[in-house]
């Protein structure tokens, strides 16, 4: 976890035109534990605006916006804040629009409507795994496991915890799916980040799409 975002100083942000439904979200997100502030706005051009001020851990961004797309904010916010997550919360689920948000800088998809446990998203998501709704997670896995999926030079256990990182889990978590020592799943990932050059969960998520993963 982010060590500037502690247990008791999560900031959430929700870029959201739905008003009733921006209050609903806002209202659950303050219940969490941890979180210590949630800002919400209806456009992403007042979101970007606000946010050369503001600092966020993580933010949730719908699609259908007005002017400015989400997917586009996701572009300029990964671009220019390499520690914010960014998480999408839309009703969209077309192949283009998942892979379009995910190769932009996006750790997780998060459908409308689909149950999700948000105490444990968000943990997931501060502990360095992503998130995604269950129908979303297994269209990403059927594209990635697609013919078109090109070679990199990982090792078979390397692309398996690539796979796991793919459909949202930390490295604790896929310790305990492989059955190995967490340590040993972080060297794992550590080199993975080496052979792909990249240092960050969101260029992992970009370089994976660019290479096929996604």
């Amino acid at each position: 976890m982010n060590e500037e975002a502690t247990a008791s100083e999560i900031r959430i942000g929700i870029v959201e035109n739905d008003a009733l439904f921006c209050q609903s979200f806002a209202e659950q997100m303050k219940q969490l534990p941890g979180v210590s502030d949630v800002y919400t706005w209806q456009s992403a051009e007042a979101a970007y605006h606000d946010l050369q001020n503001i600092t966020l851990d993580l933010i949730f961004i719908d699609i259908g916006l007005p002017g400015m797309s989400g997917s586009d904010l996701v572009s300029v916010l990964a671009d220019e804040n390499t520690e914010m997550r960014i998480l999408m919360l839309t009703s969209i689920r077309t192949d283009d629009e998942i892979m379009r948000c995910l190769k932009r800088g996006a750790i997780g998809y998060l459908l409308k409507g689909e149950p999700i446990d948000l105490p444990e998203a968000v943990r997931s998501v501060m502990d360095g795994g992503a998130i995604m709704t269950p129908s979303i997670a297994a269209r990403v896995l059927h594209l990635f496991r697609g013919p078109d999926r090109t070679p990199v030079a990982l090792t078979p256990r390397e692309t398996q915890v690539l796979e796991e990182i793919i459909s949202g889990y930390s490295a604790a978590e896929i310790a305990r799916t492989l059955g190995t020592a967490e340590g040993t799943v972080r060297q794992q990932i550590k080199s993975i980040y080496s052979k792909l050059q990249v240092r960050s969960r969101v260029q992992l998520m970009r370089k994976a799409r660019d290479l096929g993963f996604l």
